[in-house]
């Protein structure tokens, strides 16, 4: 057995999820005494394994993968000063890869952590960013206000949460907002959802590890050697959980097929 200081990951949220967390819970199952440094709110995807935490604030960092070379030059400091204290004590450290080998890898249903609560809600994540230039594939605020009327008039009784980053995703009408709460807290909401919408995001994917159906729309080129397509499906699913991919129309796919296509979920 090895004690192993894991991180920090401070890139994008979807590969945290499928290229680092798992590998943690793959050591920690090897029988390795594995503490994880985390981003403050991020504690929770690491819980089942892991009590105790070492926190670090990265900073302002535009996430891209696993992009930790973008941090400042004072908090790569302050991070290095942090390592080798735990490597005085016969720590070895490991940093964050772009991938691992899914034989590597543990995932868990997060429904194994947070209890499912009875209700007919679902979830809309709103993307509205404009980081490394991708703010194309934001839905306008218009298109989710207009599905949000279209979903109430058709189905009577539907709740809908409203998700995402306060300074990175739409308040939209007719929803209820919970934007900002923490991935506790978001499990909790998710792993309950009927449904969970939006454009291809870090909290889509989080939905295929909380058991969530859900619909999401994308472009259909491939980002290295594989399209979302893929990673929805097959390569980021691990837990084989339902979801509808709709990659025919870009970014920006009609709001009446969008309403169809929920509504075709939901009834099926």
């Amino acid at each position: 057995m090895s004690k192993v200081i894991a991180g920090p990951w401070v890139g994008e949220f979807g590969w945290e999820l499928f290229s680092w967390q798992g590998h943690l819970r793959y050591l920690s199952n090897l029988g390795n005494q594995v503490t994880v440094i985390v981003r403050p709110g991020h504690e929770f995807i690491y819980s089942d394994f892991m009590e105790d935490f070492v926190y670090f604030n990265p900073g302002k960092v535009d996430t891209n993968m696993k992009s930790s070379s973008q941090m400042q030059p004072d908090k790569m400091l302050e991070l290095d000063r942090l390592v080798s204290a735990y490597n005085s004590q016969g720590y070895v450290d490991i940093k964050p890869a772009d991938s691992f080998d899914n034989s590597h890898q543990i995932f868990i249903n997060y429904q194994e952590i947070v209890k499912p609560f009875k209700s007919n809600h679902i979830i809309i994540h709103p993307r509205s960013t404009n980081k490394l230039n991708t703010g194309y594939r934001n839905w306008s605020l218009g298109n989710w206000e207009e599905l949000v009327l279209l979903l109430h008039k058709e189905i009577l009784g539907l709740k809908i949460y409203n998700i995402g980053t306060v300074n990175d995703a739409f308040d939209v009408k007719g929803t209820t907002d919970i934007r900002g709460v923490s991935l506790k807290e978001l499990a909790h909401f998710m792993c309950s959802a009927k449904l969970c919408i939006g454009p291809s995001s870090g909290p889509m994917h989080f939905a295929s590890l909380c058991g969530t159906p859900h619909l999401v729309w994308t472009h259909k080129d491939a980002i290295g050697l594989y399209n979302n397509r893929d990673r929805y499906e097959t390569l980021w699913n691990p837990l084989k959980t339902k979801v509808k991919v709709i990659d025919n129309f870009g970014w920006n796919p009609s709001v009446e097929l969008i309403k169809n296509s929920i509504v075709y979920e939901l009834g099926e």
